[in-house]
């Protein structure tokens, strides 16, 4: 039987990934959701990392609506300031490509993304020669905290939450590759080639 992930795991998952991205103490961050249990726990996490780091905090959610439960998270970070978009992203580009409207100069963006949605992002958009999305690493600093959880785990330890862990879409080619590619391996891969600006 596996391990089950503790949330202290998650959060230490969080925040490495976040170091790996390069936030630095008293940095401008700007954190991304949409209405699905991954932003949760992505803002849920960030509450606890941003009383470490002292960061500036402004959130964009990208739906119609934004869950109660992701408002009250929001709320908790001293200062934050919400920017509601009305918008249905079919595609992780077009995602990345709404945010880049918005990301100011020298934020760290934070994405609500797990291992199998940048593998689908990777598999399905990216290596297909789709490369509009990599604008956002180019042009910003860029961190996907969840990159080394499975929305498994995510479940696991939010067992208890409403929200579900919806995605925009999932990659056939990952499905069908499920036992042959990790996930976790294939989001490892891209951020170390495209977004990762550790300094330490």
């Amino acid at each position: 039987m596996k391990n089950m992930v503790t949330k202290t795991a998650l959060r230490n998952r969080y925040k490495r990934n976040l170091r790996k991205a390069g936030i630095k103490r008293q940095d401008s961050i700007l954190v991304a959701t949409l209405p699905n249990l991954q932003s949760k726990a992505s803002l849920d996490l960030l509450v606890d990392i941003e009383k470490e780091f002292q960061v500036k905090i402004s959130h964009i959610h990208i739906g119609r609506n934004i869950p109660q439960e992701i408002n009250q998270l929001a709320q908790k970070l001293p200062g934050i300031e919400t920017i509601a978009i009305d918008a249905e992203p079919a595609t992780y580009t077009q995602l990345k490509l709404k945010i880049l409207e918005k990301a100011s100069p020298h934020q760290l963006v934070v994405l609500p993304l797990t291992a199998e949605e940048i593998a689908t992002y990777f598999l399905d958009e990216l290596i297909r020669g789709n490369i509009e999305g990599l604008k956002l690493e180019a042009r910003h600093r860029t961190a996907y905290p969840l990159a080394t959880t499975t929305i498994n785990e995510l479940q696991a330890v939010y067992k208890q939450d409403t929200l579900p862990p919806a995605t925009l879409y999932m990659s056939k080619l990952l499905e069908w590759l499920a036992g042959t590619v990790n996930p976790q391996a294939l989001a490892k891969f891209y951020i170390d080639t495209y977004a990762s600006r550790s300094i330490a």
